[in-house]
This record gives C-alpha cells, sequence and structure tokens, in this order.
C-alpha cells in the first residue's frame, strides 16, 4: 500500500479511530463504523477561504436536521490537514442510505429535498461558492463541437468499426438535438441569478434522518443556474426508468410544492433535457477511450441509445405538458 493510499490511517487516529474501524477506503472518502452511527472521512483541497465558506453553511444548516455534524478531533479541531495541500473532516448520521430511486415516491422524495434546500438556502445571507470549470452554456458548447469532432474522427479512420459507421448514420440527428440544445440553453438562461445547488448530488449523498431527508456533506454545493439540481436529478434518473412520464411527475409536483419554478426556468429544464447526453458520453467513452470496453459492448450501448431516443424527445416535449 502506498502513502497516498494510505492517507487516512494517521487523520483517522486524530478522531480516535484505527483502520480496524475503515469500512472501505477510497481517494477521497473512507467509510468507517461507529458503533450505531454511520461516519465517512472527506478529503478535500485546502484552502481558507473555501473552509470558512463552508463551515459558515455548515454552522447555519446541522441545527435544522438536515446535514450531517462534524465529529472533533481529540484537540477541539473539526478538520484535519492531510498534507500540505489537502485535508479531511469525518461527519457521522444514523439512518439508512436511500434506495436506487427506481419509483416514483423515492424521486418524489429526492426532489422534494433538492426544492426544500433551494427554498431554505435563498433565506441564509450567505455568499455561494464558484462554479467549478466552465459555466452551463460554455460546457454544453464545448460537448456539441466535440460530437463533431467525434464524427471527423469516424470519418478519417482507416479502419472504421461498426460503431464508427453508426456514429455517422446518426451524426445529423444527434447534431441537431445538441446544437438545438445549446440555442435554447442560451436563450433561457439570460438573466437568471445564480443560487446554491450541488455539481453532483445524488442517493449516495443522502440519508434518511430522523426529520426526513438529509445530506451526508455539504461538499459539491456550488452557486448554480437555478433548476440544474432538477434537472441532474431527472438526467441521472430517467434514462434507467425508460423515460417514464409518472415517476417525472411525481419529481416535478413535489420541487413545484416548495420552489415553483417560473416560465424562465422551465424552458431552461425543457433546453437542458434536449440535450443527447447519454449518446454524447457513449461518444465520448469511445473515442477517447475512456472505457477499456469490448467493441461489442459500446454496440449494444449505442443500440440501446437509439432504441430510447423517441421515447426521450416525446418526454422533452410533452415536458411542458407535466410541469404544475
Amino acid at each position: 500500500m502506498t502513502m497516498e493510499e494510505d492517507w487516512y490511517r494517521a487523520v483517522l487516529a486524530e478522531f480516535g479511530l484505527t483502520h480496524e474501524d475503515v469500512r472501505t477506503a477510497e481517494a477521497k472518502q473512507v467509510e468507517v463504523r461507529l458503533g450505531g452511527l454511520h461516519g465517512c472521512l472527506w478529503r478535500t483541497p485546502m484552502g481558507q477561504e473555501a473552509d470558512n465558506l463552508l463551515v459558515a453553511w455548515e454552522e447555519a444548516l446541522t441545527p435544522l436536521g438536515i446535514l450531517a455534524p462534524r465529529l472533533t478531533a481529540a484537540d477541539g479541531r473539526t478538520r484535519v490537514q492531510v498534507d500540505e495541500r489537502t485535508g479531511a473532516f469525518l461527519t457521522v448520521w444514523q439512518g439508512p442510505d436511500l434506495p436506487r430511486l427506481e419509483t416514483a415516491e423515492e424521486l418524489a422524495r429526492v426532489a422534494g429535498f433538492l426544492a426544500r434546500f433551494r427554498r431554505l438556502s435563498a433565506s441564509l445571507s450567505l455568499p455561494l461558492p464558484h462554479p467549478p470549470g466552465l459555466g452551463w452554456v460554455e460546457s454544453w458548447s464545448a460537448r456539441a463541437k466535440r460530437l463533431e469532432i467525434f464524427a471527423q474522427l469516424a470519418t478519417e479512420r482507416l479502419n472504421p468499426t461498426r460503431f464508427d459507421l453508426i456514429y455517422l448514420e446518426q451524426t445529423k440527428y444527434f447534431q441537431h438535438q445538441a446544437d438545438r440544445a445549446v440555442t435554447e440553453l442560451t436563450a433561457a438562461i439570460t438573466g437568471l441569478q445564480p443560487c446554491a445547488a450541488w455539481n453532483e448530488i445524488d442517493r449516495h449523498r443522502l440519508y434518511v434522518g430522523r426529520d426526513g431527508l438529509a445530506l451526508k456533506t455539504l461538499l459539491g454545493l456550488n452557486a448554480e443556474y437555478p433548476i440544474r439540481d432538477l434537472y441532474r436529478l431527472l438526467a441521472r434518473t430517467m434514462p434507467r426508468l425508460d423515460w417514464a412520464f409518472e415517476p417525472a411527475a411525481a419529481a416535478l409536483t413535489a420541487y413545484g410544492t416548495s420552489w415553483p419554478a417560473d416560465p424562465q426556468e422551465q424552458d431552461l429544464l425543457q433546453a437542458a433535457l434536449r440535450f443527447p447526453n447519454d449518446h454524447y458520453r457513449l461518444s465520448y467513452h469511445y473515442y477517447l477511450n475512456h472505457k477499456a470496453w469490448p467493441l461489442r459492448t459500446f454496440l449494444r450501448k449505442q443500440e440501446e441509445v437509439w432504441r430510447a431516443e423517441p421515447i426521450r424527445q416525446r418526454f422533452v416535449e410533452e415536458l411542458p405538458v407535466l410541469l404544475p
């Protein structure tokens, strides 16, 4: 085991724990056993301004029961330095993780929590953290451009595969959808002010607390455009649910109960969902060699994406009917 893989051993000692308490360990987080509680050690980049902002948000939200509290080290610190660039803190909670979000009820619970968090964060006089990387329009414009580049790679390949040939057959359709999504997103986003949302939110960051859903950590909280939290939830779960109307309607209703989306936000959500994200991700993995899958796996997934596209398009076009 390298020193990098072993980063958490010394940090655990600061909290009175040993390696025997570890359940699973990864590069940035370590799950630990704490008797009847769950615990997770989170590794993050050091930075005084970002640390202070995160702590300020935690202090405001922890007493409300929607955020797992930090554990205090022996010397009173809540953050322990790992090395000159990173630190770590330990959060503890009691309650089960969420299921896989495969029913309308499960999806609605998370959507409702996102909207309640948005309403609550809007009432706090706290500065928002800055979003990482490119903005939404800039990021998706780059994605649409990559689809063109992938088509060029497929065209110029000396020995094109079956995946390349199918990609070229479908590229006009998907490129049109991507370009249209970017155009509509640009128009819908004009004038909107950022709000608090997560860069990545999924069921693994949430648990069932005493008074409902709660967060294990605020890591990943950013200043994002409105409705992007709901978009990420739908984009992550709806392909697995075959773009079924019932769970989507339940999620949209639950979100709208705590934060009704205005027409501009509704247009933004529709534009965002129009982008062919599954097609883009698969093409990205294939042409940039991000997945060591055999060709037959890529072909199977390519067929699945194409087969689901009419259903996805119908969902996008009829989204305004589903919105409360």
